[in-house]
């Protein structure tokens, strides 16, 4: 999967921000907040193919995690960028 190139990452007033930027009109869905570790990896990402699994080890080799929590965490972001068309399936 990658990320949808008509998002992209924002940093506003502190906080980041995964927002539409493409010509289409969109909804309310075309934005949402990101915590600073999903920010990092999306940016570092930025249009390159990952997978859930890449996601899960560069969370775990980033931050001090548990692995089951940081399992749930990357399945439960993908399912939310999924349903908001944020990722593209390759």
């Amino acid at each position: 999967m990658r990320l949808n190139p008509d998002f992209r990452v924002f940093e506003v007033a502190g906080k980041y921000l995964l927002l539409y930027t493409g010509t289409k009109a969109v909804d309310a869905k075309s934005a949402f907040e990101l915590n600073a570790p999903t920010a990092q990896f999306l940016q570092r990402i930025d249009t390159q193919d990952f997978s859930e699994e890449e996601m899960l080890e560069w969370l775990l080799s980033e931050y001090e995690v548990e692995r089951e929590q940081a399992v749930a965490d990357v399945r439960e972001l993908v399912e939310i960028l999924r349903e908001r068309r944020m990722l593209i399936e390759l």
